[in-house]
């Protein structure tokens, strides 16, 4: 008996072990399931292109060349634009006008009886077409000089096609004797810029309007981001007033130049600790001074505009703790010249608008508060600074 026990447990032994080792082999085992791999190389990006041709050429010479202008005459000239490659905006630029008498002749002479006379491009109509399009029609009148410094749109032209443009020059049938001989030369450029260029080719020149049919400044790019916000920064036309009491405003009170640039105050109703020497205070009417008013007239380094989400000005007054309410009256102007009201009573940190112009860059700030009030030794209006939120973006 005792030999059958022991070999059934050597049985069950190796039963075991042989389970053990199965499961072993089951557990560690890899399987493989279907896959696949594809790699791309070379991925490249390559730069487009843009390049303009006139007449097939780069910078082509004369290509309007008239050499016996007469009266009444009429030229057409054609010329073919190509851009190689891709789509562009065009516009087409005349500039560098010059004139001289060229071969006097004795008709030219007797006419001109020594006032010598050399300005045909006066007596010049000019008109452009693209294909069938008409940007400048022969009815708008519109004399050579018009158009010259002056940015004209063509429209898009698509890539890899000529394009036909035709310039007319029409000389005035009453043009006389003193025109003999006289030569006109001028430069023509034209521009091709990519079609979501937001650039308008102006450097500081006027750009054609089709709705006027005139060539006008560019339209202002106005920003109010805070990084273009200033503050007056000059003064002129000082009239200070008085003390209530009739005495003279304190030294400290007096400098206009306290009221430029950047803010010592917060624009807030209560500026305490007010720090001396940190505003101009306008100061009121007296019999001592005629019963006129302070004033004071501040300039800005360029043109501001209205903020379509804000307000357009904000003028940063000074006081300390609590008080009765100065008030101000707020002109604005384009010029320092021409003055527009545009706030009859504005009360301390007041916001202000400029409506009705559409830019100004000087402000007249007059002494504007009800007198009675105040303590004997009150100087007005203590004006910090003046803050303009819109310029013309960089």
């Amino acid at each position: 008996m005792q030999n059958i026990s022991a070999r059934l447990n050597s049985k069950v032994l190796l039963s075991i072990a042989t389970i053990f080792a199965a499961a072993a082999i089951v557990l560690g085992a890899t399987f493989a399931f279907f896959s696949d791999t594809e790699t791309s190389k070379d991925n490249t990006f390559v730069a487009g292109a843009l390049d303009l041709k006139v007449n097939g050429e780069d910078d082509p010479s004369q290509i309007v060349n008239i050499t016996d202008l007469k009266p009444g005459d009429d030229y057409l000239i054609d010329k073919t634009l190509l851009v190689d490659f891709n789509p562009a905006k065009i516009y087409v630029h005349i500039k560098d006008i010059v004139n001289n008498q060229g071969t006097q002749t004795e008709p030219e002479n007797l006419e001109e009886d020594n006032t010598p006379k050399s300005d045909i491009q006066n007596f010049l109509t000019y008109d452009l077409k693209v294909q069938d399009e008409v940007i400048i029609s022969f009815q708008n009148n519109v004399l050579l000089p018009d158009a010259v410094s002056c940015w004209i749109p063509l429209g898009q032209i698509p890539g890899n096609q000529n394009v036909t443009v035709t310039q007319s020059f029409h000389f005035d049938k009453d043009v006389s004797n003193w025109a003999q001989g006289d030569i006109l030369t001028f430069t023509e450029e034209f521009l091709a810029l990519q079609i979501n260029d937001p650039t308008i080719p102006t450097t500081g020149e006027n750009v054609w309007n089709p709705d006027t049919k005139s060539c006008e400044p560019p339209p202002v790019i106005v920003s109010c981001e805070p990084n273009d916000a200033i503050f007056a920064s000059g003064f002129s036309n000082v009239a200070q007033g008085l003390r209530k009491d009739g005495t003279a405003v304190l030294a400290d009170r007096s400098d206009p130049n306290d009221a430029t640039g950047a803010p010592q105050s917060l624009g807030n109703p209560d500026d305490t600790p007010v720090v001396a020497g940190s505003f101009f205070s306008l100061g009121f009417p007296h019999a001592n001074n005629g019963n006129v008013p302070g004033t004071l007239e501040l300039s800005f380094s360029e043109p501001f505009f209205p903020n379509p989400s804000g307000s357009d000005l904000q003028v940063f007054e000074v006081t300390g703790g609590t008080y009765p309410e100065e008030r101000v009256r707020v002109e604005v102007s384009p010029d320092g010249t021409t003055w527009t009201l545009v706030a009859a009573s504005a009360l301390r940190d007041a916001p202000i608008e400029i409506s009705p112009l559409t830019s100004a860059q000087f402000i007249r700030l007059t002494e504007a508060s009800n007198i009675a009030p105040f303590e004997s030794t009150a100087d007005g209006y203590d004006l910090d600074a003046v803050k303009a939120f819109c310029t013309e973006a960089d």
